[in-house]
């Protein structure tokens, strides 16, 4: 379900942590050379659920959240790898997060993640795939439609 900015006023109430800093505190303690392979994984998940909701996108953009997930698709601990890889899945339902990630050379990452034995990781990449394809032909008949350069 999707929030509203209404419903995390409640849910947050007059002395919870906002949004916003609480996201800033998740990157702060996977970013802290202290943190325990396991504690990552674990806030590397709990990022990567934010990206569902698309109230969180912009908190994505300015913590630079998309790029953390993106840069952990080079981390040598698969599980990382797949949480990061649910994340950019649930980020590239916007077009914005496509184009972003086109740019930044996901598409090596993702050939990358399909050769794994992990049946996760690989329905992830190919979840990715589909999304940046579909976006990226919608954008082509929006060309022709109107008589644009590509």
């Amino acid at each position: 379900m999707f929030s509203s900015w209404d419903s995390l006023r409640k849910r947050t109430g007059a002395k919870g942590t906002d949004r916003s800093t609480h996201l800033r505190d998740l990157i702060t303690e996977f970013l802290d050379d202290d943190t325990s392979t396991s504690h990552r994984r674990q806030v590397i998940a709990n990022l990567s659920n934010f990206a569902y909701d698309p109230i969180n996108y912009q908190f994505f953009v300015e913590l630079n959240i998309h790029q953390l997930l993106l840069n952990q698709l080079d981390c040598s601990d698969k599980l990382i790898v797949e949480f990061a890889l649910g994340g950019i899945a649930n980020l590239c339902a916007d077009r914005p997060f496509c184009e972003y990630y086109l740019q930044h050379g996901i598409l090596e990452k993702l050939y990358m993640c399909l050769e794994t034995h992990r049946v996760a990781m690989k329905l992830s990449a190919l979840a990715i795939l589909i999304q940046l394809l579909q976006n990226y032909m919608e954008f082509l008949q929006h060309c022709v439609k109107n008589n644009d350069s590509v």
